[in-house]
């Protein structure tokens, strides 16, 4: 007989003690060899090593007791991090433009810092153990799926009426507008982790999903990914290769399987996205005048999609596709030409933007300068002249370039490790506050997706954002929570986590 999930936290003391926290650890090292082998025959020595990181920092951040929220993240960062050097070995030149010399080099301190980040949030999650295992350990809650599903259509009903911009209601304190406004993703990701433990009433997740995701393709960014992204991992709930049983290996074939599709559809989707659809609905949205409803705009999005699914040119896509992700890396690979040899080490100063930007809120400190878009960063330190603030354009460099541009090699692996701490914090504070495991798990990747999934993005504004996420979603659930969780499980009893 096979253990489900919320079985396996609910066993007897004896059973759960066989089953360690991260028990794919030794096989993705094993795993990560073989491969890495494989990789050195078929490519080269970088992407072996490449290989043999990402499945090592999967096998050390994958809880039996969780979501692989943390090993998702890590992997999309890893992506962002290889793309650009595995496309370069196999094609011969750069996905968009620019030049090779040093993206071996960044690549390797990427390679580092992600190592680094990983062990920081272990360490963390493993010195608030006892925090964090009260209450994974805790009974799975009865939740009705009608309720949830119910909560998710009202929480972004709003949108198919009126466009929400967190600055028009209050500029001083847009950060905490726009982190009350996650909450309405809590509703969607505690119904995809309820659905998928239970394996039952699948529509219900469908319409929700489709639903929330409508007023994300309104924006003109591609924040839809981020949904279907979340729903993949909580369908990985289910796929645990350490329970060896025959049910749970039929099980874990057919999570497998489901993964493998779910990863090519938003692989197609990003090639859609980028391959055109992109350009022209921003022209469409950002640059003509459209006065149309929401619901109107969402019908000329569909007709825009279908047209560029017609003439969509995947080749061209996959390079532009390729050229998006990892321009992270290859403006890392500039900055090491270039720091210190000609720009100095900065010895500090970027971190004290980012510390001083995160304890100084806007609404406690309205005269704080505007921190603009993050492309100077880019033009200072990398070199290149990219489009910034006078096109209302942000290109973003990597907060590990950021972490080198400040104290080097130190710097990737003293931050690094910083940074994952910080994150490990935040997911102890969520389980103390959470009422119940599973909207733990939605606040862990509510919070995760936004700030650990970015390679991209600037530690100045991913460390305020970090610490304001925290504290605004803690102090609502401090007030609201309670009230939440009975209204979703009714005629639930409280159950209380078993000791340790």
């Amino acid at each position: 007989m096979s253990i489900e999930y919320s079985e396996a936290m609910q066993a007897p003391p004896n059973l759960v003690k066989k089953i360690s926290l991260y028990p794919l650890q030794q096989r993705m090292i094993l795993w990560g060899f073989i491969l890495a082998l494989f990789a050195l025959v078929l490519q080269d020595w970088v992407v072996a090593t490449a290989v043999f990181v990402l499945l090592t920092c999967v096998g050390a951040s994958w809880r039996s007791d969780m979501p692989p929220i943390i090993p998702a993240c890590i992997s999309y960062q890893w992506i962002g991090a290889t793309s650009g050097y595995i496309f370069y070995l196999n094609n011969g030149y750069v996905a968009g433009t620019g030049y090779p010399d040093s993206l071996w080099y960044a690549l390797l301190l990427s390679l580092l810092g992600l190592s680094a980040v990983t062990f920081g949030l272990r360490a963390a999650m493993g010195y608030f153990k006892f925090q964090i295992l009260k209450k994974t350990k805790e009974h799975s809650t009865p939740y009705s799926v009608r309720h949830l599903f119910f909560l998710t259509i009202i929480s972004f009903g709003i949108q198919y009426a009126f466009e929400i911009a967190p600055k028009a209601i209050w500029f001083g304190g847009a950060q905490i507008v726009e982190n009350l406004l996650a909450l309405r993703f809590v509703p969607l990701f505690v119904l995809s982790l309820v659905v998928f433990e239970r394996k039952e009433q699948y529509s219900y997740l469908v319409f929700a999903a489709l639903w929330v995701i409508g007023p994300q393709l309104l924006t003109g960014f591609s924040r839809f990914k981020e949904i279907l992204f979340v729903i993949l991992i909580a369908a990985l709930i289910r796929w645990r290769p350490w329970i060896a049983t025959a049910q749970q290996k039929r099980q874990n074939r057919r999570t497998l399987v489901l993964s493998i599709v779910g990863a090519a559809v938003i692989f197609y989707l990003g090639l859609v996205w980028t391959g055109g659809l992109k350009k022209q609905w921003r022209d469409e949205i950002w640059t003509d005048e459209v006065a149309a409803s929401p619901i109107d705009r969402l019908f000329k999005f569909a007709d825009i999609s279908s047209n560029v699914v017609d003439e969509i040119d995947f080749g061209a896509a996959q390079e532009d596709l390729v050229a998006r992700l990892a321009s992270g890396g290859l403006y890392f690979s500039y900055v090491t030409e270039r720091v210190p040899n000609i720009v100095p080490y900065q010895e500090g100063r970027i971190l004290g933007m980012a510390v001083t930007n995160a304890t100084q809120p806007r609404f406690l400190f309205p005269d704080k300068a505007n921190l603009g878009g993050d492309s100077w960063l880019v033009r200072e330190f990398a070199g290149i002249y990219v489009a910034g603030d006078e096109s209302e354009t942000s290109i973003g460099l990597s907060y590990l370039a950021e972490f080198y541009i400040d104290y080097g090699v130190f710097g990737i692996l003293v931050l690094g490790f910083l940074w994952g701490g910080l994150g490990g914090t935040a997911i102890s504070i969520f389980a103390r506050a959470s009422p119940s495991r599973e909207i733990f798990f939605a606040l862990t990747i509510v919070t995760l997706t936004q700030y650990y999934m970015s390679f991209d993005g600037s530690y100045i504004k991913l460390l305020a954002g970090l610490l304001q996420r925290t504290i605004v979603l803690t102090a609502a659930l401090t007030l609201f929570g309670p009230v939440l969780h009975r209204w979703m499980s009714p005629g639930a009893k409280k159950t209380n986590p078993r000791s340790l």
